[in-house]
């Protein structure tokens, strides 16, 4: 048995545990991805009130014991530094920096590492362990020889989960997981995450996916081509924005939870970049503010987005209005010539639009309720127009952006009434 030190200051090793635990545990599974495993599973150890330990395996090629020093005895000490590939199964690699090993102590004060690997034709295994508190010093087991029929791979077991125990709730974490790995599984579709014994399905969440390609980014004099993919998700996986390589692997997430497109929607944005790359070398992908182009960067894909979602939802809107007006329930039959006029109904439209979609027994109701409830609404926008916003928001559970939109529209078609434009 050997205890080695990491020979760099402790201080600045904890730092890397300074992550959300849904990152320190994707760092987990791009290593096992990054050394050509073709099947990993998490299992949840814990009590309804959450996890005590959570153990990953995979099937990867494992950890030499000749390479077990200088990939834990040194901070970004990697053997991906200088490749682009694996070596069996020729995937892109995902990491380079040799840092995921230490976010792992993001997740519980207790890591153990235990690799079985293949040599000379022998197969031979081993386990490292370390501590929060004591991070920069590891333990080294003795090299064993083990059986032929062994599995090659590495198993790594996070225990004294306190801080983030009720995290691992299984199916939520299948839905992040599939959010952050989606386009990874399609792309190498032999590979498979199971989480608590189910498998991750990304095309079973997808509901639809869109590519759209962005202004190129300068930075440091170069140019780097820009893009995003966004990919719906019908099980609730957030609102989220991942920086990826060019080749769209996430390196990291936009840590900022004031991303709020629509309260109903669940979403990811993989934004893609050579530039992403770059700032993940160096360390800034994760510090906000520091470079402008990065912030400039997700305002416009943050734009984008809004954009794509509100032509989508115009198309909606204008499809279900016209069943609407087939279905004589549409309480406007006079063409609209006044401004105040076309801005009467947009309101109705926007506010009846949305009842459609956020209360579902209304849209499954008679059509003498629907025609009733439609009646009710332009009565309301005629008589007392102040009164949508108040009346509607609490209702249908709009996000401030939306209600400002709403109250907006309201005032714009107060004025132009009283001018009678």
């Amino acid at each position: 048995m050997k205890t080695f030190t990491v020979t760099v200051e402790k201080d600045h090793i904890s730092k890397l545990t300074h992550v959300s635990p849904i990152n320190a545990l994707s760092e987990l599974i791009w290593n096992g991805l990054d050394a050509d495993a073709t099947s990993l599973a998490l299992t949840i150890a814990g009590t309804p009130l959450g996890a005590s330990s959570i153990e990953l395996s995979d099937n990867g090629h494992g950890i030499s014991y000749n390479d077990a020093i200088t990939l834990f005895g040194t901070l970004g000490g990697s053997w991906k530094r200088d490749k682009k590939q694996t070596d069996n199964r020729h995937r892109i690699l995902h990491g380079r920096e040799g840092q995921g090993r230490f976010r792992s102590f993001a997740i519980g004060s207790l890591v153990t590492w235990k690799s079985v690997y293949l040599s000379e034709g022998k197969r031979y295994s081993f386990s490292i362990t370390g501590t929060l508190e004591e991070i920069n010093r590891f333990t080294l087991t003795d090299l064993e020889i083990v059986s032929e029929e062994t599995p090659t791979g590495v198993t790594v077991t996070i225990e004294n989960i306190t801080k983030h125990a009720g995290f691992f709730d299984p199916a939520s974490i299948r839905s992040k997981l599939t959010a952050i790995f989606g386009l990874y599984l399609q792309c190498y579709q032999n590979t498979e995450i199971t989480v608590a014994g189910v498998k991750l399905n990304p095309k079973d969440l997808i509901v639809r996916q869109s590519n759209k390609k962005l202004k190129a980014i300068s930075y440091e004099e170069n140019s780097h081509l820009f893009s995003m993919e966004l990919v719906e998700w019908s099980a609730d996986s957030g609102q989220e924005i991942y920086f990826c390589n060019a080749g769209g692997y996430p390196l990291s997430r936009y840590e900022h939870s004031g991303l709020k497109i629509d309260s109903g929607k669940s979403f990811s944005v993989y934004l893609k970049s050579s530039f992403f790359e770059t700032l993940n070398s160096r360390g800034l992908l994760q510090i906000a503010g520091m470079v402008p182009e990065l912030n400039d960067s997700v305002a416009l894909a943050i734009k984008k987005v809004k954009q794509l979602f509100a032509s989508k939802e115009k198309k909606e809107q204008d499809t279900e209005i016209q069943k609407w007006v087939d279905e004589k329930i549409y309480p406007y039959t006079d063409e609209a010539v006044l401004l105040w006029q076309k801005s009467e109904r947009r309101i109705f439209d926007t506010v009846a639009h949305q009842m459609s979609v956020r209360l579902p027994e209304l849209k499954k109701s008679p059509r003498s309720v629907r025609e009733f409830h439609f009646n009710l609404l332009k009565d309301i926008i005629e008589k007392s127009p102040e009164a949508v916003p108040s009346i509607f928001n609490p209702l249908l559970k709009i996000n401030s952006e939306e209600a400002e939109r709403l109250e907006q529209q309201v005032n714009r078609f107060v004025r132009q009434r009283e001018r009678n434009q």
